[in-house]
């Protein structure tokens, strides 16, 4: 399911950050030309609990969403502590500014991770997230309407992206 397989077979290179453990290994062997963090992105740097599940789709850093989804047949393996640092200082550490596009599944924290890019210094053109949990007063997994209203979509607006497509869950926006 990713979105920038084609990408890298296409000759293009990338940052893959992912805090479960153990998912680097198959990106250190499939992808070696990328840069692959098992991290976590936050808006501060430190070490966050991460709720590991027997279908890894599942896992997340939202304690709550972690016990509510924790029902038969899915269950918490284990929780472990996750380095996280904000995007900005993970791109800086690795001397990179130029993104063309910038994609993020994260379960319900897309928005917090956009907000830790330096939008003066990075600027990409195509900025691809998840529409599931960015506003609790706002759910719009099937209504673009509602997308609109969500402070992720203005956050994006007032950086001069604009809405560009969505498919399913995925929402694209263009730089202007």
């Amino acid at each position: 399911f990713s979105n920038t397989e084609l990408l890298y077979r296409s000759g293009w290179r990338g940052v893959n950050i992912d805090a479960a453990p153990g998912s680097m290994e198959p990106f250190r062997r499939l992808r070696p030309r990328d840069i692959n963090l098992e991290m976590g992105v936050a808006a501060t740097a430190e070490e966050r609990d991460f709720y590991v599940f027997d279908e890894p789709a599942l896992n997340t850093f939202d304690e709550g969403r972690a016990k509510s989804i924790a029902k038969p047949p899915y269950r918490i393996v284990k929780v472990v502590k996750v380095r996280c640092a904000p995007l900005a200082t993970i791109l800086r550490e690795h001397e990179l500014e130029r993104i063309d596009l910038l994609t993020i599944d994260a379960e319900g924290y897309d928005f917090e991770i956009l907000k830790t890019l330096d939008w003066d210094v990075s600027r990409p053109k195509v900025v691809l997230t998840e529409a599931l949990y960015t506003n609790a007063d706002a759910p719009y997994a099937n209504d673009i309407t509602k997308l609109v209203t969500t402070d992720l979509h203005r956050f994006l607006d007032e950086r001069g992206y604009r809405l560009f497509s969505k498919a399913f869950n995925s929402v694209f926006y263009v730089r202007d």
